[in-house]
């Protein structure tokens, strides 16, 4: 009997560059997590009408701050929700801030203009989580 290649066949292989894709993009998030806990603070208390301050990875919103009042925006992808799609499409294609709205928010049903900045990552072999987008990670608004 032969002996097996390291990753075997082109499907294992397949399934390796797709784990360790997610492994560092989860590395990404996760120190993303950190840094933006440590700028909310000093950002709230330097800008005057800040309501809350959120972090997107993949147009997902995943952390907020305040938390208080604001958990129901968790989870909400930008792209499925036809008010923010738009908005999100344009912000990515812009490479800039773009002020969206105003909209409905879906924590508190208020209506809201949201400052919302794409992040991209200048770094060999990030394709982002949409390759329609090369080097795209995510929102900031």
């Amino acid at each position: 009997m032969a002996a097996k290649a390291v990753f075997g066949t082109d499907a294992e292989k397949a399934a390796a560059a797709a784990a360790k894709s997610e492994a560092a993009y989860n590395i990404i998030k996760n120190s993303s997590k950190c840094a933006f806990n440590n700028v909310v603070n000093s950002m709230r208390s330097s800008f005057n009408g800040i309501t809350n301050l959120q972090l997107a990875p993949s147009g997902v919103v995943s952390i907020i701050f305040p938390l208080t009042d604001n958990q129901d925006a968790i989870g909400l992808d930008l792209f499925f929700d036809q008010s923010q799609y738009a908005g999100a499409v344009a912000t990515i294609e812009a490479r800039a801030v773009v002020f969206v709205g105003p909209l409905v928010l879906q924590q508190n049903k208020k209506a809201a203009i949201i400052a919302r900045f794409p992040v991209f990552v200048d770094q060999p072999g990030f394709n982002g989580p949409e390759s329609k987008f090369p080097g795209w990670w995510g929102f900031t608004s």
